[in-house]
């Protein structure tokens, strides 16, 4: 615990994110593996001053990502940042939400190393408890975005956290 409180006093936000540009490469990315049981874990302050992509077109994105995306939100108490001028910035702390939740990973509002180190564990807990399911998509019709829900029987204890879809044309029969 000291080497990670000694970590996140080192952490210092500075410059230009270009938030939504890179959740928009996590489809590009997430396909790049071998490995089908893995998350992406994006850190941030939420705060993003430099895409070229709108917060609609990242969303649009992200939810043909392979993978789960976990969401670490550095939070200030403050809603907004300060860009380079002196003008307010959303932090986007719903939107952050929103796509961790499309992927099947989860957000997690980071106020200090207690909060990390649960947000670390969570994660590490569900991936090692992560089943891959699949199916095939090679039926007929339009290419387009189908959402999925996945449930389980008598699991009253059990929480599932999956994709809200896919892209591509229905299941084959």
């Amino acid at each position: 615990a000291g080497a990670l409180n000694e970590s996140i006093a080192r952490w210092e936000a500075y410059g230009k994110t270009a938030l939504h540009d890179a959740v928009g490469r996590l489809p590009e990315i997430s396909g790049d593996s071998r490995n089908v049981k893995r998350a992406a874990i994006l850190i941030t302050d939420g705060v993003d001053n430099a895409s070229s992509l709108s917060a609609n077109e990242a969303r649009d994105l992200v939810r043909r990502a392979e993978l789960p995306v976990y969401v670490l939100g550095l939070e200030s108490g403050d809603p907004f940042a300060l860009d380079e001028r002196g003008e307010k910035v959303y932090r986007y702390a719903d939107m952050l939400n929103l796509l961790s939740h499309l992927t099947g990973g989860r957000y997690f509002p980071i106020a200090g190393p207690d909060d990390l180190k649960e947000a670390c564990a969570t994660i590490a807990e569900d991936l090692r408890y992560q089943y891959v399911l699949g199916f095939d998509t090679s039926g007929r019709g339009e290419a387009k975005f189908r959402q999925i829900a996945v449930e389980v029987r008598d699991g009253d204890d059990l929480r599932v956290l999956t994709r809200h879809g896919y892209r591509g044309t229905a299941p084959a029969r």
